[in-house]
């Protein structure tokens, strides 16, 4: 306990004296490096040789704390599952996209929690997501899409309007044997 206590007015007592030494010389003077812009609108847009930077047009959601939600308060639900041409990670990654029959409304995630390749966590949450659907008796319709665009859509740089007629059905890929014989098959297991 007494560990505890004291580790707590250690921090305390740091904390007060970086404000302190801040308040003296200024709080720019502390950090002689000025920090790397973490601001997500500042980021390139995926294409390395334009240096076009594209801002962000709209807010994604994660899929394991908003899909279940999201599949919810959408009416009438088309779930399109986007695997990316070529890997970002070790793993094709896949961004959902929620879209309304009735309204047109549409909802986009972040990529790179669901895969339908390995045996980890990516492939529990496209199990669960196929699922959660199944209860509502939405299907999972699976496309492929260039990578660059799929990460543009992906951090809410490109419109669901915009980069849904590039989409080629999954089931029907001819680029790669490997989408046939491994992504496309998981598929085919994870919704029989």
């Amino acid at each position: 306990m007494f560990d505890f206590v004291s580790g707590v007015a250690t921090g305390v007592a740091g904390n007060f004296a970086t404000k302190l030494i801040e308040a003296f010389w200024g709080s720019n003077k502390l950090y002689s490096e000025t920090p790397e812009p973490n601001n997500d609108e500042n980021q390139p847009d995926g294409s390395a040789h334009s240096g076009v930077q594209s801002p962000k047009l709209f807010e994604t959601f994660h899929i394991k704390n908003g899909f279940k939600d999201i599949l919810l308060y959408v009416e009438k639900p088309v779930v399109h599952a986007i695997v990316e041409d070529s890997p970002t990670t070790h793993y094709h990654l896949i961004t959902l996209v929620i879209e309304c029959q009735k309204t047109g409304e549409w909802f986009v995630s972040q990529k790179g929690e669901m895969a339908f390749e390995g045996g980890g966590g990516g492939i529990r949450v496209a199990q669960n997501v196929i699922e959660l659907c199944a209860e509502r008796r939405v299907k999972v319709t699976p496309w492929v899409l260039d990578v660059e665009k799929a990460e543009l859509l992906s951090s809410g740089r490109l419109l669901w309007h915009d980069v849904k007629q590039e989409l080629i059905p999954l089931l029907t890929y001819a680029k790669s044997e490997y989408f046939i014989n491994r992504i496309a098959k998981r598929y085919r297991e994870l919704t029989a």
